[in-house]
């Protein structure tokens, strides 16, 4: 029993299981028996961790408040580093390739060394707070904004966009394929649009004759 609300999602890694609870406190608990508590470590900030912890090369990476720390996996009660941003964190960090990239509600998204976070590598600035976690894969970092847009950045240096989508945008056309054909999305507002493979509109009933189903304008 954590003595709080348990908002973050568990990470097991090496025999442990690591959770965050909004005591402001990470647990370290034997993945064997998780009533043996191993260690803890609380966070200096009050707001509530809605983040959940990753695990990667010995250590775990778990936030508070504003804060990303850096802890030692086998003992969180050691920290390693912390990296300060400009608001309260909602996402949950990402490790790959040396990096640890999170975003922030000071509309931020940063990559750090992950070995040692409190070395900043790079950050891009979104249009709005940062609340969704990133996914890194061959090469891309990919996360959204509360300013409607999802983002691919270079996973090598996150300051250079590579693609942006704006999800609510009338101004952009997305080409999107379905076994094998394209069909050009029709910017539209509070109705679904349907477009064949010519972007001609199919009655919105219809499902079963259109490629392409968008929802634009909730």
């Amino acid at each position: 029993t954590t003595g709080a609300s348990i908002y973050s999602s568990p990470a097991v890694a090496n025999g442990y299981v690591y959770i965050l609870s909004s005591s402001h406190r990470t647990y370290q608990l034997n993945a064997s028996n998780i009533s043996i508590q191993v260690a803890n470590f609380t966070a200096g900030d009050g707001s509530i961790e809605q983040s959940s912890p990753a695990v990667a090369n010995g250590y775990i990476y778990v936030v508070g408040g504003a804060e990303l720390y850096q802890l030692n996996a086998s003992n969180i009660s050691i920290q390693i580093a912390n990296f300060t941003t400009g608001s309260i964190i909602r996402s949950s960090p990402a490790v790959a390739n040396g990096y640890v990239y999170i975003g922030s509600l000071d509309n931020q998204v940063y990559q750090l060394n992950a070995t040692n976070i409190s070395q900043k590598i790079a950050n891009f600035s979104t249009g709005n707070a940062v609340h969704s976690s990133p996914a890194v894969a061959n090469g891309y970092v990919y996360i959204g904004s509360a300013d409607n847009t999802f983002y691919q950045l270079n996973a090598s240096n996150i300051s250079n966009v590579d693609t942006q989508i704006s999800v609510l945008s009338e101004t952009r056309y997305v080409k999107y394929t379905d076994y094998g054909q394209f069909a050009l999305s029709i910017p539209c507002n509070r109705r679904r649009m349907i477009t064949d493979e010519n972007g001609n509109l199919i009655d919105s009933n219809d499902t079963n004759k259109g490629i392409l189903t968008e929802f634009k304008g909730y």
